[in-house]
């Protein structure tokens, strides 16, 4: 692999990422299902992310901590930032939410169709030699 090709990997790793659905439960009003980081697709790499989200009174999640990784920074890092744009039912709130938090997992789980595109972009930017 070129140095050119390894550049433009790590660009791609920090401005692309697969598309996302949403995975929200029952408690939730929003949460959207963190996207698959295009590295992570080209690499196979895969896991569950268990995270502890501590809550704000109207539901919002003020912080995540990860409390057992995936074994992939670029996997930990999608699953910290989708879960801080979720918000839980403040019906369903309870105490020990703002206080202790909450514990959720998130897997990532590689499909096909996540090689695909990431193959096809990291292709397109390299007959471009650009990621623009």
């Amino acid at each position: 692999m070129s140095r050119f090709s390894r550049s433009l990997i790590a660009l791609l790793a920090l401005y692309f990422v697969l598309p996302a659905g949403e995975a929200a439960g029952s408690d939730w009003i929003a949460a959207p299902q963190p996207p698959y980081p295009l590295i992570s697709a080209l690499t196979k790499a895969s896991g569950v992310v268990r995270l502890r989200l501590i809550l704000k009174k109207d539901g919002k999640v003020k912080e995540v901590t990860i409390e057992r990784t995936s074994g992939s920074e670029r996997i930990d890092a999608a699953a910290r930032m989708a879960a801080l744009e979720w918000r839980l039912d403040p019906a369903k709130l309870k105490a020990s939410d703002t206080s202790k938090g909450r514990l959720v997992e998130m897997e990532f789980r590689r499909k096909e169709s996540d090689l695909d595109i990431a193959r096809a972009v990291t292709s397109q930017a390299g007959q471009r030699r650009s990621v623009w």
